[in-house]
């Protein structure tokens, strides 16, 4: 009796566990990002000892920095030798360059053969399902979005406060077609004697843990029934 008790304890702590959103709180302030990520009472990132030891390896850098400044050194004598290492440099930085030029056009090639696979995969009405599932346990809440928009001219300034405007409130009511928003304010400044526009704004995330998991589990068990098809693509 007592080791059914403890079981049924576990599974209402777990029920009630799976009723808490996961939430991750999104700034972006003075061109500063952030984000905190929390699930009930309990910060998942940044943990403490993290930004303590972030704090120590930047004071150490900086201390490092000033102790390393060391005087400029003498110029060389040898012109010819200097220029035949000049040269040897020059000919192994272009090497690198076209190394560079290569790989880059194969990083290409190859996610454009991903987005073609995933073209192909979206056509499956089951992961189509699972995106659906996935978008309904995702909510934005507490939007505040704060825009100062400027221009070189007044008519410049108002014709970027117009596309701005736009931009947003169409983006929102786009975004609000796959999940719910919950908007707190939106402020748009047209500022004519401002000399650069700025954004700032934040909003918190928060994800249905038991949506989630069943579209994780809906996810497992679509790529083993087609885990022949995939990995023969």
């Amino acid at each position: 009796m007592t080791a059914l008790m403890i079981i049924l304890c576990f599974i209402t702590l777990f029920i009630v566990m799976l009723n808490f959103s996961l939430r991750i709180k999104v700034r972006y302030y003075d061109e500063v990002f952030d984000f905190k990520i929390k699930y009930m009472f309990f910060k998942l990132y940044p943990l403490r000892e993290r930004v303590k030891k972030e704090k120590k390896r930047k004071r150490r850098f900086d201390a490092g920095a000033g102790k390393d400044k060391a005087a400029p050194r003498p110029k060389s004598k040898r012109g010819g030798a200097d220029k035949a290492l000049s040269r040897e440099k020059q000919s192994k930085s272009s090497n690198k360059d076209a190394s560079r030029t290569k790989g880059l056009t194969e990083t290409i090639e190859y996610i454009k053969g991903i987005a073609d696979k995933l073209g192909e995969v979206w056509e499956d009405p089951q992961i189509k399902k699972i995106t659906r599932l996935t978008l309904k346990s995702v909510m934005l809440d507490q939007m505040k979005l704060e825009f100062h928009v400027c221009g070189n001219d007044a008519y410049e300034a108002a014709m970027n406060y117009g596309t701005v405007s736009a931009l947003t409130y169409n983006s929102l009511s786009a975004a609000r077609l796959l999940f719910p928003i919950s908007v707190k304010s939106i402020n748009i400044v047209c500022d004519f004697d401002g000399k650069a526009s700025r954004l700032n704004g934040k909003f918190d995330i928060k994800m249905r843990l038991p949506k989630l998991l069943k579209a994780g589990f809906l996810t497992l068990i679509w790529f083993f029934k087609n885990k022949h098809i995939l990995l023969n693509r």
